[in-house]
């Protein structure tokens, strides 16, 4: 038996679940013992309606004579636990969404079903440049349990694709999914137009990007990216560079980071001078030799640790780095 004291609140809860479920106050069912200040919550319970019983027997263990069991003020009372329980639950899980999403982005794509191919392709262009994606389904038979899924991933969501089209406007689920994103002002919207659809209603200000081919959705998605959320691609295109297997993938890679050297932060420069002297593939790739990697060091020269500097200086020799040492 333990020595620390009683939660009332506590242990008059899990009586009142324990006699929802059919149990009985008494010896056998609950346990060996009941302690004095169980026997004496369990009176609390009966005196203020929650638990049935006109006596109590003032004894440490019942007598087994088919207790008390739950009252409908007793049901009441645990319905309304329950809803603040849940409540908390969604107070904590928002907290960890927007904790999440504030480091990591997540993009929804709304879209026909009937054009679910290219769905497909975008979430695996999003996923290929590090974003989680969450594909919506259009079903005017959508379950309760799949609507609050969607309601859901709308709100976690920090990127929201549009795949626009006659049959996407013709959708009362596309719409109404448009409807709900524009009132969450900081998620990035990107409109795709598969026929030639323009951006229409809410996000009719967004020039949609139309493109021909699936394969040109990740050059079109990539670069939106990089315009509206920089400081979340750029590591991701750190790590790339870092990865790199090849001279034409490292050229690649450090790419899309050239017109950002000069509004890396100092963790960011740090980063992609040790990606780049840690990857033979990086350094000695042609166009990283003679034109990316000058315009990095000339842009970030006096921010480069010393000595990745000096180790940029031994494997690059035609970098110049100006006002610094040697």
């Amino acid at each position: 038996m333990s020595d620390e004291p009683l939660d009332r609140d506590a242990y008059a809860l899990e009586l009142l679940k324990f006699l929802a479920n059919g149990g009985e106050f008494d010896g056998d069912q609950m346990g060996p013992d009941h302690t004095l200040d169980q026997i004496s919550v369990a009176a609390d319970l009966i005196r203020e309606g929650y638990m049935d019983g006109s006596a109590f027997p003032n004894a440490r263990k019942p007598v087994n004579i088919g207790g008390p069991g739950i009252t409908p003020k007793g049901r009441r009372r645990l319905a309304d636990e329950a809803k603040a329980e849940k409540m908390v639950d969604r107070t904590i899980e928002s907290s960890r969404s927007e904790t999440r999403n504030e480091g990591s982005m997540r993009a929804f794509v709304s879209y026909s079903v009937a054009e679910k191919d290219f769905g497909g392709a975008t979430k695996q262009a999003l996923e290929t440049l590090g974003v989680e994606c969450f594909l919506a389904h259009e079903d005017i038979r959508v379950s309760e349990e799949w609507k609050a899924r969607i309601v859901q991933e709308l709100q976690e969501a920090n990127i929201f694709v549009a795949l626009l089209s006659a049959k996407f406007k013709a959708s009362e689920w596309c719409s109404q999914e448009v409807g709900f994103i524009v009132s969450r002002p900081n998620v990035v919207i990107i409109p795709l137009s598969i026929d030639g659809t323009i951006a229409y209603g809410f996000i009719s200000h967004i020039q949609a990007q139309h493109f021909r081919s699936e394969s040109e959705i990740s050059t079109i998605v990539e670069h939106a990216l990089y315009l509206k959320k920089p400081r979340q691609m750029i590591p991701i295109q750190i790590g790339r560079v870092r990865g790199a297997g090849s001279f034409r993938s490292a050229e690649a890679s450090v790419r899309p980071l050239v017109p950002f050297f000069r509004s890396f932060t100092d963790t960011e420069v740090a980063d992609f001078a040790d990606a780049a002297v840690n990857n033979y593939e990086v350094w000695d790739a042609g166009l990283c030799r003679s034109d990316y990697l000058p315009k990095f060091v000339a842009a970030n020269a006096k921010r480069i640790p010393a000595a990745l500097r000096n180790e940029l200086k031994e494997k690059v020799d035609n970098l110049v780095f100006p006002d610094s040492d040697g």
